[in-house]
Parts: C-alpha cells; structure tokens; sequence
C-alpha cells in the first residue's frame, strides 16, 4: 500500500513543462483583475495545466476552479510562491488528502500580505526606479539609433531579469517547500539584489542631476562640483533616512542649487 502511494506520488509530482506552463500563464494574472476578487481568476487559470493532469471528472475540475477562484491579492511577480504551494496542496488534495483542502485556503490568504509586501518593497520601490534611472542616465551619455537601441535592451534585461527569475523560482520554490515557503520569503534573502539596484541608482542619479546641470541650469558652471555636491547629498540622506524617494528629492533640489550658484 506505501508503494502504491508513493508511486502515485511521483505520477503526479510536476516536471519541467508542467513549471513552464504555469510560468507562462503566470504573465497573464492580472488579465480578469476586479474588485471582487483580485487576481484570483488570473490565479486559477494559472493552474489550469495542473487541473487537467489531476483531474478527469467534471465535479472535480469545478471544485478546484472553486477553490482557487476565491478571493487572492498578491503582487502578481511573487505570486509565482503561492502558485506553487498551491500545486503541492492540489496533489495531495488529488491522493486524498482531506486536511489539504482545508490547508489550502488558509495558506494562500496568510501568504497575500506576506507576498504584497515583498513585491512592492522589492520591485515597485528599488528595483523598477532604479533600473529607470540607470537607463535614463546612460541615454544621456549616448547618442545614435544603434547605442540608445541597445541602453533600452539593456535596460529592459536590467529590470526584468530578476522578474523573470522570482516567477520562475517562486513556482518551484513553493512546490518544493510546501506550506513552509515562508522559510524562502525572509527579509535578508533579497538584501543583496535591493544594495546593489540601489547603488546602480544613486550613480545614475548623480550622473542625471550633472548633466541637467551641465545641459539646463548653469552651462558655466563647475560639473566636478555640481557633482560632488549632489553625489554627497544622495548619499547622506540615503544613509540617515533610508527613504529612496527623499534621497532622490533632495538630489534634485541641491542640483538646481548648485546649477544657480556655482
């Protein structure tokens, strides 16, 4: 009987396709976003690969819409985790697991503010400004259709690197771990990618602030200065404040200080 079991639990234990297919899907949940619900449509379409390989019967297949057609909220890059616990819960909800269909519910709606708060910080907050600046502040220093054409394909691999990575890792991560993903979600993971974007950006920066000096504000005035000045700024108050958006803001004013007096 322990062989049967385990057998089938290697029948339905998901392969390299079955990650790509929800990986794919996964680029489309917020396609039916509504009030009511959120992203959960989005979210159960993702798994409709894993519906068909589980289930045969059309009562089955209902129930699981069912289940993952309930309301679920999550920013939709790091989703990819609870796609994943969820296709764990599924198979064992398929071999006859009665506890999972109780489990399942309860996991993804502890995982919304869990994951909302990982993908904002991460991306909406370090990641995608920072990638912006970067691209802004080496267009400024290129000119020509080939150059700027290969900063913007730069730029867009910047950015979207990481994004293609978490929805891909999440899915395997999550199935692999279960309901214990969160031991994958701890802050500190994600502080070496966060330093990194954020000092790409604070040079970004000090070179954007330079050249509107140099190119809007003050043409005569000392770019070796105007660029210390902003530079020290940036950094100051990234170190005091840790606030991104400060930093940027008081960059900006002590540029145009340092372009009207120097």
């Amino acid at each position: 009987m322990a062989s049967e079991k385990l057998n089938m639990m290697k029948a339905t234990s998901l392969g390299f396709m079955d990650y790509f297919r929800i990986f794919w899907r996964s680029f489309f949940i917020q396609a039916v976003w509504n009030y009511r619900s959120m992203i959960s449509i989005g979210f159960g379409i993702c798994l409709l690969p894993l519906m068909r390989r589980l289930y045969k019967e059309p009562e089955a297949q209902h129930a699981f819409l069912q289940r993952h057609f309930r309301f679920f909220n999550s920013h939709p890059y790091m989703a990819s985790y609870a796609l994943g616990v969820s296709a764990k819960l599924e198979e064992a909800i398929a071999d006859g697991d009665e506890d999972a269909i109780h489990r399942l519910p309860k996991v993804k709606e502890l995982m919304i503010s869990l994951l909302g708060a990982r993908g904002d910080q991460l991306f909406w907050c370090i990641l995608k400004p920072f990638s912006l600046l970067a691209g802004v502040s080496v267009l400024l220093l290129v000119s020509g259709l080939v150059p700027t054409m290969t900063v913007l394909i730069v730029t867009f691999l910047v950015y979207n690197i990481p994004h293609f990575y978490i929805r891909y890792s999440g899915i395997r991560e999550g199935y692999e771990h279960g309901i214990d993903v969160y031991k994958c979600l701890y802050r500190e993971r994600f502080q070496l990618m966060k330093d990194i974007y954020t000092n790409v950006g604070m040079i970004s920066f000090v070179v954007i602030g330079g050249m509107v000096i140099y190119r809007y504000v003050a043409v005569d005035a000392d770019i070796a200065i105007a660029f210390l000045i902003v530079g020290v700024t940036a950094f100051l108050s990234d170190y005091f404040t840790g606030n991104s958006y400060l930093t940027l803001s008081l960059g900006v004013i002590m540029a145009l200080v340092a372009g009207l007096f120097l």
